[in-house]
């Protein structure tokens, strides 16, 4: 049981009204207010009474089972069909009630007691099935109308046993003895049924909104209070007899409330909450609507328009009721616009459209962004609702910046052809120079060589160092020529891209450097394969530059090795890409200088430790860059140095 401060302000209403109900009943029960009404006057208010509990029982019955039969009828019809037979029954009670006309054969106390008693236990049994929790369940037409002839047999069945068994009657009432025992303990069986029931609805959860659980238990105290005076009389015209009548009848009214607030007055309530947030849902998307910069229509497909919103209005220049002079949808039209004539064909097949169309506005054509839906109403009429936008100054912005892309490429198509004769004429430049300066060095290295033979100067004399001197300059010379040839072939060449290995071209270069010093004692690691896709012949030189660099850079070292070789790249990002490497053990070099190594001309060691031209990696570069692909070194003074380059082609 709660606790009385966890109580509902309706449960303790109730309470409190059954608590008054109780003393009222002790109150009249006691000695000095004990009364008998008179047989004829007795009989009549025995009759009002029961007419009036008739009445409302009927009224339980017809409105709980037509309120639930709209929304399907579930296991409570029980409740409500039981009221039917309460009727019934109480109506043969009050027919055999003592004073009233016969009623198949004479009336009687026993008669009357029999069918009061049938009456009260099948409304206690009801109310204690309405109390009981359970899980409801709809009825099936056929299962509802069988619980009805259930019931309406359930009442003739009573009826006939009080009518057709005499012998019944005397298990509640003997003449000269008074009430049975029996019909006693029958008496408190109806009050316990009916405390119970009071109980579990006092226990029962409050339901959300107006419950009818508190009245319901305040009818089921009344039906007990009313049950135990009517254990206390000796004729039936006693005092007792009446009040009970009375509570019984005053409890089939707390009943009727109570059925009223469950079928009628808590769904109306339900109704006006769901009407308020229906209001409430209304508003909030009118003031979302206006709110939208977007237009927004709403209009019967007929054409006339029913609302915009202020955007719309803004767009267009006109109010609805400026729109449907207008013509309404015809302001689509404008000029026979193959576009609006599509857009409307898709909206009819399709039901929903959108694109971009002409709309007639008061400042003249203007174009819109829209999209339309088409919506059937339950009346049958089509409405659509379209959603737009003002995209006129949106397409002048794109027709401009089309244009200027036109220009745009146009200049860089000029910038680019004349940026590519002007490196043209330069590179054709570098190559009549270099070709030029390569036979005016051959002239010169043939005169130093007859000068020497004329002059047969003497070991460790002033002109052998000149002329010494003279020759070295001249090699020198010689080979930052050819690298400048080979500059300039490898700039103009085109690449033509086929099945290459590198670990071939490797393999070539070696042989070369050894055939040009074969005393020097060098290892050098090739793998057996190092498929790939590009140019042979620049992949060549590429490889003549790389291994001739290591093999340059190791001239110092004790134990010289050269390694070429293939792995893959570490970034995850490039995913499937090979770097090939060509790696060293020699002199190395600084990397804060390494940003300058791939530059024209630039050197990071001097002349006189290791000869050069700085044209080599430069030219490297290139070739690497023709195959789209990336170079780079790692290195350490005196720890040797990695070349590293991907091809993009392979």
């Amino acid at each position: 049981m709660k606790a009385l401060r966890d109580l509902s302000p309706e449960q303790r209403r109730s309470l409190a009204a059954l608590g008054l109900a109780t003393a009222v009943l002790g109150v009249l029960l006691s000695g000095p207010l004990q009364f008998r009404l008179p047989t004829e006057l007795n009989a009549g208010v025995h009759s009002v009474l029961e007419m009036a509990a008739i009445a409302i029982a009927s009224i339980v019955f017809a409105v709980g089972w037509n309120a639930y039969g709209r929304r399907g009828r579930d296991t409570d019809a029980v409740v409500w069909l039981a009221f039917l037979a309460v009727a019934l029954v109480d109506g043969l009670h009050t027919l055999s009630f003592e004073g009233m006309p016969a009623f198949f054969g004479p009336s009687g106390r026993g008669k009357a007691i029999f069918f009061f008693l049938a009456a009260r236990l099948i409304a206690g049994l009801a109310l204690l099935y309405l109390a009981l929790p359970r899980r409801r369940a709809l009825l099936t037409r056929m299962q509802a109308h069988l619980l009805l002839a259930i019931t309406v047999a359930l009442a003739v069945g009573v009826g006939a046993a009080g009518i057709l068994l005499p012998g019944l009657r005397e298990l509640f009432f003997v003449p000269g003895s008074g009430l049975t025992p029996f019909k006693k303990a029958c008496e408190y069986v109806v009050v316990a049924i009916n405390l119970a029931a009071a109980l579990l609805f006092l226990a029962r959860p409050q339901e959300p909104g107006r419950s009818s659980h508190p009245l319901l238990m305040l009818a089921c105290g009344l039906m007990a209070l009313s049950e135990w005076s009517l254990t206390r009389y000796v004729a039936t015209s006693d005092g007792p007899n009446v009040i009970g009548h009375f509570y019984k009848a005053l409890a089939y009214l707390v009943i009727y409330r109570a059925i009223v607030v469950r079928t009628v007055s808590q769904p109306l309530a339900e109704l006006d909450t769901a009407r308020l947030e229906l209001v409430a849902t209304q508003q909030e998307y009118r003031e979302l609507i206006e709110a939208s910069l977007d237009g927004v229509v709403v209009l019967l497909y007929s054409g006339r328009f029913l609302s915009m919103n202020a955007a719309g209005q803004e767009i267009m220049g006109y109010t609805v009721e400026e729109v449907n002079r207008q013509g309404g949808v015809r302001l689509l039209h404008v000029g026979e616009d193959p576009r609006s004539r599509a857009f409307l064909a898709e909206l009819r097949r399709a039901r929903r459209a959108r694109g971009r169309i002409a709309l007639r506005c008061r400042r003249g054509p203007v174009e819109i962004e829209a999209s339309a839906n088409l919506y059937q109403l339950p009346s049958g009429q089509d409405l659509v609702c379209i959603i737009f936008r003002d995209v006129t100054g949106q397409i002048r912005q794109e027709q401009e910046i089309r244009e200027l892309n036109a220009t745009l490429e146009h200049r860089v198509e000029e910038r680019t052809e004349e940026l590519q004769r002007r490196n043209r004429d330069l590179e054709g430049l570098s190559y009549a120079l270099a070709h030029d300066l390569r036979g005016d060095i051959s002239r010169v290295q043939g005169y130093a060589g007859a000068l020497a033979q004329a002059l047969a100067p003497a070991p460790g004399t002033p002109p052998a160092h000149w002329l010494d001197r003279l020759d070295a300059n001249i090699r020198r010379m010689h080979e930052t020529v050819d690298g400048l040839l080979a500059l300039a072939m490898v700039s103009t060449a085109t690449v033509e891209p086929g099945e290459v290995d590198l670990a071939d071209l490797a393999r070539a270069s070696e042989r070369n450097l050894r055939e040009q010093e074969p005393l020097r004692r060098v290892s050098v690691r090739v793998p057996p394969s190092l498929p790939v896709r590009g140019d042979r012949r620049l992949l060549g030189v590429a490889m003549d530059n790389l291994l001739g660099n290591a093999w340059k850079f190791t001239r110092d070292a004790q134990d010289a090795q050269i390694e070429v070789g293939m792995m893959p790249a570490a970034d995850p990002a490039a995913s499937g890409t090979r770097v090939y490497f060509v790696r060293d053990n020699g002199a190395g070099f600084d990397m804060a200088h390494a940003h300058r190594l791939f530059e024209l001309f630039q050197r990071l060691h001097d002349q006189g430790s290791f000869s050069g031209h700085g044209v080599g990696l430069a030219t490297l570069r290139r070739i690497i860059e023709h195959h789209h692909g990336r170079i780079w070194a790692e290195a350490h003074p005196g720890q040797g140095a990695t070349f590293f380059f991907t091809l993009a082609a392979s």
